[in-house]
């Protein structure tokens, strides 16, 4: 069986994918990356959850899907297959994407600065930092990542720091994201 919603992520007709594996749906790198994965699940009978995949649509394009699937078993307990859903992310997997090349940009424009920069997320967490600030602290990367600004700053440095934050937090509960 094949949901008539594969018409409308893969552009197939469910008659056209009906005696397919979900491997012949997918580039063949692909197909052998998946079916090293699937096939230690399925050798234990196990459901899997959001196993993402690549697909070809009908059109040429891929198509992210996430997978999940529960085992099927016959009277004696061998298995004989799975039922399962497929979702479309390839949105969301395009947006991670970009989301990661502008990260890595930002980090290498940070890099060079001979300026401490430091990034942290609302909750005052430090999520990047720069050498020239790691230098300056005398500390290595690694040990600020995922601190709080507040365990590194001291006086009137952390009390500025604080002010910000606190500034941030009334505009980011202020005005929704949309």
């Amino acid at each position: 069986y094949a949901s008539p919603r594969v018409k409308e992520v893969l552009g197939c007709d469910p008659s056209e994918v009906i005696g397919k594996t979900p491997f012949d749906l997918m580039p063949p790198d692909e197909a052998e990356r998946v079916g090293r994965i699937f096939g230690d699940i399925a050798e234990e009978g196990e459901p899997f959850v959001a196993l993402e995949n690549i697909n070809i649509h009908k059109d040429g394009r891929r198509v992210v899907l996430e997978t999940s699937g529960v085992p099927i078993f016959d009277p004696d307990g061998t298995l004989v297959g799975y039922r399962g859903v497929d979702r479309d992310v390839t949105e969301r997997t395009c947006a991670q994407e970009a989301i990661e090349r502008e990260r890595i940009k930002l980090s290498s424009m940070i890099a060079g600065m001979e300026e401490g920069v430091v990034f942290a997320d609302a909750d005052s967490v430090i999520i990047e930092v720069n050498d020239f600030w790691c230098r300056f602290m005398g500390m290595e990367r690694e040990v600020v990542l995922g601190g709080r600004i507040e365990d590194f700053m001291r006086g009137e440095s952390l009390q500025r720091v604080q002010e910000r934050i606190a500034h941030f937090r009334r505009h980011l509960d202020a005005e929704p994201f949309t």
